[in-house]
C-alpha cells in the first residue's frame, strides 16, 4: 500500500515537472526521440493551453470591460459607413466624411477616422486611427499598423451600425466564452506548429544524423513538448511587449528537436566507440592468449 502511494506521488511529481523538463532538459528530449513509438504530447499541449488561457482570459475580459466603460460600441456607431475596394483601400460611403474625431465618454480623443491620410497634430494621441490603407493601433505606447488586407482580401461594405451591434455583443461576452475561444486558439496554433516542426526536423535529422532510425512519431512527439516555450512566449506577449515573431518561435521549437537529435547521435557514437574499444581489447586478449599458447606448445616440443 505504501509502495503504491509512493509510485502515485512520483507520477504526480513527474507530471508537474514536465513543463520544466520540456523547457530546459535536453535528456528529456533525447529520451522522447529514442523511445516514442507512438505520438504523444497533444494532450499535454491541450492541458497547458487550458492552464495558460486563464490569465489571458482575465486580461481580455478586463480590456473588454474598459472598452465598455468608454462606450466603445457607441463610438463605432458614430463612424461613417465605409467600403473596402479590391486594392485594400478604405473609403467612406459618403465622400464628404473623410476626417472625423470621435471621443469617449470621458471626453478624450479615442478614434480618428482619417481616410484622406492627413498628417495629424503631434499632440493628438488617439487609440485608433483609421487610415485608407491600414488601421493604426496604439499598443504599449507604440503604434502598430495593421493593413486592411489582413481583415479581408475581397471588396466589402462596412455598416457602422451593424459593426457597433456586433462589437457590443463581443465586449459583453462571458468569461467562459472568452476562455474557450482563447484556449482553442492557443491549442490549434501550437498543434499546427508541432505538425510542421515535427516534419521539418525529421527531414533535417535524417540528413544530418542518418544513424538515427527516426520516424515521424519520434520527432512529432518532441515537437509537441518543444512548443512549451512557444506557449509561454505567446502568454507573456499578452502582458508585456515582446517583439518575437511566430516564425522565430517556430525556429526555437525546431531547434529543441534538432539539438536532441545531435545529443542522441553523440550518445550513439560514444557507445559505438566503447564497443569498438571493447572489441579491440577482446581481440588483443585473444591474440595474446593464442601467442602464449603457441609459445608454450613450441617450448614443450623443443624439450
Amino acid at each position: 500500500m505504501k509502495t503504491n502511494t509512493l509510485n502515485r506521488n512520483d507520477r504526480i511529481l513527474s507530471i508537474l515537472l514536465t513543463p520544466i523538463f520540456a523547457l530546459c532538459n535536453l535528456t528529456f528530449y533525447k529520451t522522447l526521440l529514442l523511445t516514442s513509438n507512438k505520438v504523444r504530447g497533444f494532450s499535454y499541449l491541450l492541458i497547458l493551453s487550458l492552464i495558460l488561457s486563464v490569465p489571458m482570459s482575465f486580461k481580455i475580459k478586463s480590456l473588454f470591460s474598459t472598452f465598455n466603460d468608454m462606450g466603445f460600441s457607441q463610438m463605432v456607431a458614430k463612424l461613417p459607413s465605409s467600403y473596402l475596394d479590391t486594392n485594400g483601400t478604405l473609403h467612406p460611403q459618403d465622400d464628404a466624411t473623410n476626417l472625423l474625431y470621435v471621443k469617449n465618454k470621458q471626453g478624450n480623443l479615442f478614434i480618428v477616422y482619417n481616410t484622406n491620410d492627413e498628417t495629424l497634430d503631434s499632440s493628438l494621441n488617439p487609440f485608433f486611427e483609421i487610415r485608407s490603407k491600414y488601421l493604426k493601433l496604439k499598443a504599449n505606447d507604440e503604434y502598430l499598423n495593421i493593413p486592411w488586407s489582413a481583415f479581408s482580401t475581397s471588396p466589402m461594405n462596412i455598416n457602422s451600425t451593424d459593426a457597433s451591434f456586433l462589437l457590443d455583443k463581443v465586449l459583453n461576452s462571458s468569461f467562459l466564452s472568452i476562455f474557450l475561444v482563447i484556449s482553442m486558439w492557443l491549442f490549434l496554433v501550437v498543434a499546427f506548429n508541432a505538425l510542421i516542426v515535427g516534419l521539418l526536423s525529421l527531414l533535417a535529422l535524417k540528413f544530418i544524423t542518418p544513424r538515427l532510425k527516426l520516424k515521424y512519431s519520434h520527432t512529432l512527439t518532441c515537437a509537441c513538448y518543444s512548443n512549451t516555450l512557444v506557449l509561454l512566449i505567446m502568454t507573456l506577449q499578452f502582458f508585456i511587449y515582446l517583439p518575437i515573431s511566430f516564425n522565430m518561435m517556430a525556429i526555437i521549437s525546431f531547434s529543441y528537436v534538432v539539438f536532441a537529435g545531435f545529443y542522441a547521435n553523440k550518445d550513439i557514437l560514444n557507445t559505438l566507440e566503447k564497443v569498438n574499444v571493447y572489441m579491440n581489447t577482446q581481440k588483443m586478449s585473444e591474440d595474446i592468449k593464442d601467442n602464449t599458447e603457441q609459445n608454450g606448445s613450441n617450448g614443450s616440443f623443443k624439450a
